[in-house]
């Protein structure tokens, strides 16, 4: 009797080895980041549009579990770059992150052998520091909520090349126009990426 359990126990192991394989991922990326958001003063002046494109890298790790035509990946990274916003061409208040990190979890789905479409959610927590000249500068750190989708096809066994775009909220900044002054801006932060990146598989 022990002997058919022990048989049928490494059977079930070989089972659920063979339904679901997990791998290490690492991986760099660059990507087109189009970073800002708009602006509203306490004057009652209206929304402007403050976005502007930037160019950014990352590095990322993941954890890869395979179940069959779905993939589920727990993923982190850091995202360096961001650049600097005005709120006009002559502005001397601008906005700058300098740093980002994520944590987000990656549910592919394969549609052609080697080939996977997925979406992504998750947070993400930017650095950023809002300058004014003539009211000082604030560094504040902010949480947002990121959402995307992408496509990743096998190039060899090991490597991996990943095309995706991510979208994500960060909420507000508040600063005031000047030292003294009543009048208040208040920005809401977003931004869009467009990202080209190459995955190790190991």
């Amino acid at each position: 009797m022990k002997k058919y359990l022990t048989l049928a126990a490494v059977a079930s192991a070989v089972a659920l080895t063979t339904a679901a394989s997990a791998q290490f991922e690492v991986g760099i990326g660059f990507s087109a980041v189009n970073f800002g958001g708009s602006t509203k003063d306490s004057t009652g002046a209206g929304d402007r549009n403050i976005a502007k494109p930037v160019a950014a890298g990352d590095i990322s790790v993941a954890y890869s579990i395979d179940l069959g035509k779905w993939e589920i990946t727990p993923l982190v990274y850091v995202q360096t770059g961001g650049g600097k916003i005005k709120y006009s061409d002559s502005s001397n208040i601008h906005i700058h992150r300098r740093v980002a990190y994520a944590g987000l979890i990656r549910g592919g789905f394969e549609i052609a052998p080697k080939s996977d479409v997925y979406i992504k959610v998750g947070t993400k927590r930017g650095r950023f520091v809002y300058h004014n000249s003539t009211a000082g500068s604030k560094a504040t750190d902010k949480w947002g909520f990121l959402g995307g989708l992408g496509f990743m096809t096998q190039l060899s066994e090991k490597i991996a090349l990943d095309l995706g775009y991510e979208h994500v909220v960060y909420g507000s900044v508040k600063s005031n126009a000047a030292t003294g002054s009543t009048t208040t801006y208040k920005t809401k932060l977003n931004e869009s990426n467009f990202r080209l990146g190459v995955a190790y598989k190991f």
